[in-house]
């Protein structure tokens, strides 16, 4: 019988809330993020998720922090994410986060994070989707008269 070593925190651990800075580490040697569910606070700009032993799946949660004199979501503070060899992006591309946002990152044991799935809460989607359907239908029925 073959043992495969596990390598990711068991249960439903309570989240680590960690600060934004150029390296949060997402899962470091010594064990003291030891769960799956972070939540990264503040302003900022990421360049890495810090090195990492382990092959680990974790997912994030962006807070970026809202400064008491600007309204939620009106360019108030941001996270960035730089998009590098140690912080591969699923869009190649450096993100600003300037609302709530989720994320789950895989580390293959070699201090490189790829970027597996990402949302922004928010309605800049839902309007951004109407104008791409109304674009469609514009060419679709445009064209049949």
């Amino acid at each position: 019988m073959a043992f495969t070593p596990w390598n990711t925190a068991h249960g439903e651990a309570a989240p680590a809330y960690l600060q934004c800075a150029a390296e949060v580490p997402l899962s470091p040697a010594d064990d003291s993020v030891d769960t799956n569910t972070i939540v990264i606070e503040g302003a900022g700009v990421i360049l890495s998720f810090g090195d990492c032993p382990y092959i680990v799946l974790k997912r994030v949660k962006f807070v970026p922090l809202v400064m008491a004199d600007r309204a939620p979501g009106g360019g108030g503070a941001t996270i960035v994410l730089e998009n590098s060899i140690r912080l591969n992006l699923l869009s190649g591309q450096r993100r600003s986060i300037n609302g709530e946002a989720y994320g789950m990152y895989f580390c293959p044991g070699n201090g490189t994070w790829n970027e597996v799935y990402f949302v922004q809460k928010g309605a800049v989607l839902v309007s951004d989707l109407e104008q791409r359907v109304q674009a469609l239908e514009d060419r679709v029925f445009g064209s049949q008269s």
